[in-house]
């Protein structure tokens, strides 16, 4: 299945990227944003992805095939929200794996992508 990674690649390309994550990690939709904050506002909550690992941002992410299961997927986001401080069901965890399979499996392998307006997008396309 394709998942999405933190990645360096096109960062630079926005004046307001930001790359705080650890190259090639998992990243994951961020548990919350600001209210009433926008896409290029100075915080960067509603334009960016966080390490599932490191907890960090990155405002760009690239799309890789990997050999994980969705079980798998699953327990690494348990793990990662409830390193955070949050106390999510399996069946919570279970939607959020879901989610992220749905939102690479929609993009190309080797597309890397950003968050504008809620909304993954290809910024560039690299075939892998």
């Amino acid at each position: 299945m394709n998942i999405l990674v933190a990645t360096k690649e096109t960062q630079g390309q926005r004046k307001n990227d930001f790359f705080w994550a650890e190259e090639g990690e998992l990243v994951m939709l961020p548990a919350f944003t600001c209210d009433g904050g926008f896409t290029d506002d100075r915080c960067g909550c509603n334009r960016s992805m966080c390490g599932i690992q490191s907890g960090k941002a990155t405002t760009t992410v690239k799309v890789v095939a990997t050999d994980y299961t969705l079980g798998e997927l699953t327990h690494k986001v348990l793990d990662s929200r409830r390193a955070a401080g949050w106390k999510p069901s399996p069946g919570v965890a279970l939607s959020e794996a879901k989610e992220l399979v749905s939102l690479a499996e929609s993009f190309r392998n080797g597309d890397i992508l950003e968050l504008r307006n809620q909304e993954l997008r290809v910024r560039a396309r690299i075939a892998a």
